[in-house]
Formats: C-alpha cells, sequence, structure tokens
C-alpha cells in the first residue's frame, strides 16, 4: 500500500508497537458510537435526513481513523444533487468527533501535542467554499446537539469565516483550489 507522508503516520498510528497500552492507560476519553448513532441520535447530529447507504458506506470508509485501510484523501464525484458536500460534511464531522473522543488525537498519531490536526475540504472555487460548503456546515454546527452547550456530549468550537476550531488542536477548514496553497 502507498502512502504520503500523512498517510505513513496514520498506517504507523494503529500499529501495536505505537498504540498506548490500553490496560495501563485507554487511549479514549469516552468511547466512540457507531456511525448511524452519530448521524441521527437526539445527543449527536440529530438528522432529519436519511442518508442511503451508499453514502453511509463512503461516509463510514472515509471517517475512520483507527481501522486500515486508512484513507488521507477521498475523491467523490458525482451529479449534481447527489449529496457529495453533505457526505464531506459528515466525513469531517465524523472525524472531528472522533479525535474528540481520544484523550490526545496528537499522541495517537505519534505528533507533537502542540500541533494542530486539521481536516480540510478544498471547493473547486472560493465561491462554492463559502456560499454552500462552508454556510451548510456552520448551520450543522449550530444545531446539531452535540455542539449545543449543555447537551451529555459537547464539543466546543469557534467559527470564523472558513474554519472551525475544536478542542485538543483541531480544525476543520473550508478552502479552495483557486487558493494553490491549499
Amino acid at each position: 500500500m502507498k502512502f504520503s507522508t500523512l498517510g505513513s503516520l496514520l498506517s504507523e498510528a494503529v500499529s501495536s508497537e505505537s498504540r498506548v497500552d490500553e490496560s495501563i492507560d485507554p487511549i479514549f476519553d469516552q468511547d466512540p458510537v457507531d456511525l448511524k448513532t452519530f448521524l441521527y441520535d437526539p445527543d449527536y447530529l440529530n438528522l432529519s435526513i436519511r442518508l442511503s447507504e451508499p453514502q453511509i458506506e463512503f461516509i463510514s470508509s472515509l471517517s475512520n481513523i483507527f481501522d486500515p485501510p486508512l484513507y488521507t484523501e477521498g475523491v467523490l464525484q458525482a451529479g449534481q444533487g447527489s449529496g457529495k458536500d453533505t457526505c464531506s460534511i459528515f466525513i469531517n464531522l465524523r472525524i472531528i468527533y472522533l479525535l474528540q473522543c481520544l484523550k490526545s488525537p496528537q499522541r495517537y498519531f505519534n505528533m507533537d501535542e502542540n500541533s494542530f490536526i486539521d481536516s480540510i475540504n478544498v471547493a473547486p472555487n472560493a465561491d462554492l467554499a463559502k456560499n454552500i460548503y462552508f454556510m451548510t456546515l456552520s448551520n450543522i454546527v449550530r444545531n446539531a446537539p452535540l455542539f449545543q452547550e449543555g447537551s451529555p456530549h459537547y464539543i466546543r468550537n469557534k467559527m470564523t469565516s472558513n474554519m472551525v476550531t475544536f478542542p485538543k488542536n483541531v480544525r476543520l477548514i473550508s478552502g479552495n483550489s483557486e487558493n494553490e496553497s491549499w
């Protein structure tokens, strides 16, 4: 299997040598819930829509950060209205949630404790990045019980014009391919 630099870090992260000994120091602050609970349960995203099984499978595959095969990027090509942005949002939110379940995401991935873990969505242009992807993401984060203070599994967040910052140095960024730095 061929990996990028990040991919090799992810591969090393799940090897038995690099994992924290779970009998001494569990790696989780809280046990993660399964994907359907995360999407539909009233304590998490509480979605009113139901995703198709292919969408669920795609989200599950690309948001899996614990067990091989691990993906460092994914490309979804489908027609207009097929749910590409929606799937991307749920993949990113699932990854954010799973990282927040870990005691230390950086330690799990053999990173410096002060490093940021960024999940980036790159849209074809700035207009789509802001007016479609990020506005939809913002609405979901504002309305999901998981991100509302007082909910049982509350994940604090701070939103700017193109980024949502979460605890444990985790960020979700909305970028576009017009910006070559992405």
